[in-house]
């Protein structure tokens, strides 16, 4: 296997299985289901635990949280939903022993591949100039409130026609980083 995956055939099973599954889904219904993430989850437990022992126990559970603390923030912003936030715990769980290490590698490509995605939508779209004067304004905004040391920004608007499925850019990273994590081919984050 190559450097950087997960270890253990099952596991890259069972992650693949996941990814597909949320992806589909994300794409068909627009939804990533509780029916889904959950028995996902306590599944990626139980295969990491049996593969890999307490470690896997550890690692699955730490998998867990720290998906919910890597996503939960763009869930509270609205740049995200909770179900997203959801799946990438759910992967996490199939990680093995190095989950805490799939997880992180997997949130980090996700917001990349989900930038690209985003990008691409917005430009076949016609939408790309209007987004870049959006965000000017954003930041803009920003810097003078700093500057004026008024700590007030307002949040922009979250327009309902860009959101994009965006447990296809998870899944996708989830696949990446199972199958030849290219963090850790790289030298980059986390490594080995």
């Amino acid at each position: 296997m190559a450097p950087g995956g997960i270890d253990s055939i099952a596991l890259l099973v069972g992650v693949l299985a996941v990814a597909v599954a949320g992806a589909a889904t994300d794409l068909v219904r627009g939804k990533i289901y509780n029916w889904l993430t959950f028995p996902a989850m306590a599944a990626g437990i139980v295969a990491s635990t049996w593969v890999h022992g307490l470690s896997g126990l550890g690692g699955s559970v730490l998998a867990i949280g720290l998906g919910f603390l890597l996503y939960s923030w763009l869930f509270v912003l609205g740049a995200m939903g909770a179900a997203d936030v959801k799946f990438l715990m759910a992967l996490g769980a199939w990680g093995g022993a190095h989950s805490a290490r799939f997880v992180f590698h997997t949130a980090v490509l996700g917001v990349v591949l989900g930038g690209i995605f985003a990008f691409f939508s917005l430009l076949f779209r016609g939408r790309l100039p209007a987004f870049v004067r959006k965000v000017w304004r954003l930041v803009y905004s920003a810097s003078l409130s700093v500057l004026a040391r008024e700590f007030e920004v307002e949040a922009p608007r979250i327009d309902p026609s860009l959101t994009l499925p965006f447990g296809i850019p998870i899944a996708a990273a989830a696949a990446w980083a199972a199958i030849a994590d290219p963090l850790v081919r790289w030298g980059g984050l986390w490594p080995r």
